[in-house]
């Protein structure tokens, strides 16, 4: 019969189908991601203007983008990027909060500064307090030129990449 370890999982997982479901879901998506250069069905940065804009077939379940790429590619390499940024983001902030954490219990001042800091922090509702550093942060460096200059350039590069694979109409 099964091992004493897959029954415990079992007995564990029937009164929590949610978690189930979710647990599978999350390694469902790991999976996709590491396996995505061997999964995909074409290469997600190539670009292909005359199959642009083109809907679900065989060769491109997903149909492709505005540059002919490959949907369903371009969303296995995104979870790619998705978990190394979750990923990265989570071990950031648990180093910084045990090395806070740390401190704190040493030092006893530093303590009571750290909790008369976070419970001002905890009058401000999250979303406010998000949008405002999030602000803070772009604004101050100098965001709206980088994305002006980023988005002027890529229309440019894609705009010719397209009109050079598109042919001229005979009228």
């Amino acid at each position: 019969g099964p091992s004493a370890r897959a029954q415990s999982a079992v007995r564990y997982c029937t009164p929590y189908p949610l978690v189930t479901l979710s647990a599978l879901f999350l390694i469902f998506i790991v999976l996709v991601a590491i396996l995505a250069p061997w999964i995909s069905p074409h290469d997600p940065f190539e670009l292909q203007p005359v199959m642009r804009l083109k809907p679900a077939s065989e060769t491109h379940w997903l149909g492709t983008d505005a540059y002919g790429r490959d949907l369903l590619s371009r969303i296995f390499y995104g979870a790619r990027v998705s978990l190394i940024i979750g990923i990265g983001a989570a071990l950031l902030s648990v180093g910084i909060g045990m090395t806070i954490g740390l401190i704190a219990g040493y030092m006893r001042r530093v303590d009571a500064v750290l909790m008369r800091f976070v419970d001002g922090m905890m009058a401000i509702p999250n979303t406010l307090l998000a949008i405002s550093i999030v602000t803070g942060i772009f604004l101050a460096r100098g965001g709206f030129y980088l994305v002006a200059a980023t988005v002027r350039r890529d229309r440019e590069r894609n705009v010719g990449a397209i009109l050079a694979a598109t042919p001229l109409s005979k009228t």
